[in-house]
């Protein structure tokens, strides 16, 4: 009886023209959410196929042989179609929309492969009005999941570079990505380390990344000028803002630049891109100087930022370069004349790198006594300069540069490259196999604070031991020979010279605090350090293992509200490197680890 009394009541409200004033309402609510279940069921996730407008469109298929079908025994003669197709498709639209939305942000990440969802959203806001929801979620997973100290800066720039290509993909005039963006660019600004990152992003050797291709591109995209060509060129087409747009902004070239410019817009001005560009060329250049390949790829990046910063601003950076292709050739003289007929240099082969100092960054340099040996070589280089250039002469900054050292043990052999101080210390162990700090430290004319940091290099590479406090003695015995087979105080193989009236060396970033010396600041330090430790030991119970960058940050939350419990990364390596000397840390697979017996 009740199964025949349904059709029966179905049959004659559909006779009486009733099924749609009862049931519209009811199959509305039904459609809504079956709809957003299958939706986020097939749909969620995958971006990269198309799901509807397109041959076997499967929302588009289930729409059809599922849906309508189910819609017409619901309403039987009543039914029509082609309203019931409208309110179906806004429906699919809407739920469709909405599954974008909260998945926005990884849909930017997966830019460009998540193309077609893009096509698809944009298709859909056109008949949904749903941009102000995309803009607020958009803007609020942004902030909430990226702009937060936990995330590193050059993975904010990375997300912001996918946001721009996306929203410029999904939104042609702009508009979205100009709103959604502006909470990223306060953020960006906000960090010190921003523009650097940008920069280096910029010289990215192999010109693979996003920021490297930008620049060697040099119009813009054509998505862009195609809406500039409507707006700008055929006036009687121009379009109004959308309505999402602040009616308060006067400045609205973000919405069409190229992303190199959109960095530089943030700061108002390029002068804080070119002297970040100067300081690492310096870096890169006082590093690798030696090499043709790495030449040639520094020209290459000064053409194209002088495309976008202009000729005059990156004048300095062309002499630079000019001081890198002279330096060879001063080194090829100096080689020929001097060295070879000299016995000083049968084996030690010296190239060093002369720079114009008013054209350079201020290079830092730890002056210390050179060992015998090499103040002979850099003196026979001297008098091959004047003899070249007799209007000039030379500077040495003796920490700065690169040495290729091998050591002879009894048991092995060791080659390895470090810097002119690190390589003075050891050559002080050929003839002596012990030594103690402060004997160290008056033959090398070097602050006893500053010199301890730097045997901890050596502690660490298993050459010297520390038997009792500041004393040290070489492991398995003594080094026979200390051969350099590059640059005693060189850059990549070379000692670094200013050829106007001074002259230059390559720096170590590391030993550049006087303040060091005081014993206050070096009492407040073992403080810190031992309150570090003992987070550390905390972390490590915990979480049994951690690499050195996931400590860091830990530490860094720790002391988020106190200015005076910071802790650089140099120096929390520094640390727990001891820890290791001392025998109470472990590394394993890169990540630190206490030993057992003193957890």
């Amino acid at each position: 009886m009740e199964r025949q009394f349904k059709p029966l009541v179905q049959h004659w409200l559909s006779e009486l023209g009733l099924v749609e004033f009862f049931c519209d309402d009811t199959v509305m609510a039904v459609l809504e959410v079956e709809v957003d279940r299958y939706i986020t069921k097939i749909c969620g996730g995958n971006f990269e196929k198309r799901w509807m407008h397109s041959e076997g469109a499967e929302l588009e298929h289930w729409s059809n042989s599922q849906v309508m079908p189910w819609l017409k025994l619901i309403f039987h003669h009543g039914f029509k179609k082609e309203v019931w197709t409208q309110k179906l498709h806004y429906i699919l639209y809407r739920s469709y929309t909405k599954l974008r939305i909260s998945e926005m942000l990884n849909i930017i990440t997966d830019y460009p492969d998540s193309t077609p969802a893009l096509h698809e959203l944009k298709f859909c806001l056109q008949h949904t009005r749903q941009r102000p929801c995309l803009i607020e979620s958009l803007k609020n997973d942004i902030t909430n999941r990226v702009l937060h100290p936990g995330v590193s800066t050059q993975n904010i720039i990375t997300v912001y570079i996918a946001a721009v290509k996306a929203l410029r993909e999904l939104d042609l005039s702009g508009v979205v990505m100009e709103m959604v963006l502006e909470p990223c660019t306060t953020y960006l600004t906000q960090r010190e380390d921003s523009v650097r990152m940008i920069m280096q992003g910029l010289l990215w050797d192999d010109g693979s990344n996003d920021l490297a291709a930008e620049l060697a591109t040099t119009q813009e995209p054509e998505e862009v000028a195609c809406w500039n060509e409507r707006v700008t060129e055929k006036p009687e087409d121009w379009m109004p803002d959308p309505r999402e747009a602040d009616p308060n902004k006067v400045d609205k070239s973000t919405r069409t630049s190229d992303i190199v410019t959109l960095f530089i817009g943030m700061y108002g001005s390029k002068e804080k891109f070119i002297k970040e560009y100067q300081k690492l060329l310096s870096k890169r250049l006082l590093q690798t100087w030696y090499g043709e390949k790495s030449e040639s790829s520094e020209i290459r990046n000064l053409e194209l930022l002088k495309k976008r910063f202009g000729e005059e601003d990156m004048s300095k950076c062309g002499v630079m370069l000019k001081d890198i292709s002279d330096s060879k050739r001063i080194n090829t003289y100096i080689n020929e004349e001097y060295y070879k007929k000299n016995s000083l240099q049968n084996n030690l082969n010296l190239r060093t790198m002369v720079v114009s100092s008013q054209f350079w960054p201020d290079i830092p340099n730890q002056e210390y006594e050179l060992p015998e040996g090499i103040t002979k070589s850099l003196e026979l280089f001297n008098k091959g300069f004047e003899n070249l250039k007799a209007s000039r002469s030379l500077k040495w900054l003796s920490s700065v540069g690169m040495v290729d050292i091998e050591l002879e043990f009894e048991d092995r052999q060791l080659e390895i490259s470090v810097n002119p101080l690190q390589a003075s210390i050891i050559y002080h162990f050929q003839d002596e196999d012990k030594w103690t700090l402060s004997e160290l430290s008056d033959s090398l004319k070097i602050p006893p604070t500053i010199l301890r940091r730097k045997m901890t290099f050596w502690l660490q590479q298993g050459v010297l031991k520390e038997i009792e406090p500041d004393n040290y003695v070489t492991i398995e015995k003594r080094p026979g020979t200390t051969s350099s087979n590059a640059s005693a105080p060189a850059a990549s193989g070379g000692g670094v010279v200013d050829a106007s009236e001074h002259f230059v060396n390559l720096c170590d970033e590391e030993e550049d605090e006087e303040k060091a010396n005081s014993d206050e600041e070096e009492e407040k330090k073992k403080k810190n350090e031992q309150v570090f430790w003992n987070y550390v030991q905390g972390m490590l119970k915990n979480l049994e293992s951690l690499p050195l960058d996931r400590i860091h940050k830990m530490l860094q939350m720790f002391a988020m509200h106190d200015s005076d419990m910071q802790i650089e990364m140099a120096q929390l390596r520094q640390l727990l490197n001891d820890k290791v000397q001392k025998g109470l840390l472990v590394i394993e697979q890169g990540k630190y680890k206490l030993v057992r017996d003193n957890s």
